[in-house]
Formats: C-alpha cells, structure tokens, sequence
C-alpha cells in the first residue's frame, strides 16, 4: 500500500491554499479546497493502520487544513457562505 505515497506528491497535497479575497467569488472556493482537503487527508489517515508510518502525517494535515478554513467561514460573503458551511461539517466528521 505504500507504494501509492510517494513523497513528492505527497508535498504537493499538502500545500495550503492561499485565499488572497474572500470577496472574489472565485478565490473563495480556496476555503472549500482546505476543508475538501482536510475531509479527504482523514479518511485516508483513517483507512491506515494503526501502525502505517504516515497515518498520524495525515491526521496532522487534515488538521491544518481545518484550522485554515475554519476562520474564513461567515465572513458576510454571500459567495462562500451559502455553501462553506456544508464542506465544513464533512471535514469536522469524525
């Protein structure tokens, strides 16, 4: 199974979305980016083992990417608020 990690993609996964202005309707989905991420890096996380040397990296970039969307949210921007909300809750599953 670990032959589907290699370390180059895995830095490229791994690079936070920089969300410039949550007034542009465009840069916003940058935020629901973090939040599909971060949703994604903890099913893969928790679909490891236990023991697989990576599980505990993803946990901790599911995290970051949580951490970097979660303060965007209900900024007063009705083209990310409609619909941000609903990326969070799936990220926030447990």
């Amino acid at each position: 199974m670990t032959q589907f990690y290699e370390k180059r993609s895995i830095e490229n996964i791994e690079k936070i979305p920089v969300v410039s202005d949550l007034s542009d309707y465009q840069t916003v989905h940058l935020v629901g980016l973090s939040f599909t991420k971060a949703w994604c890096m903890k099913g893969i996380a928790k679909s490891l083992p236990d023991n697989h040397p990576l599980k505990k990296q993803f946990q901790k970039t599911a995290n970051i990417f949580l951490n970097n969307g979660l303060p965007l949210l209900f900024q007063g921007n009705y083209g990310g608020d409609h619909w941000l909300a609903s990326f969070a809750v799936y990220a926030l599953e447990e």
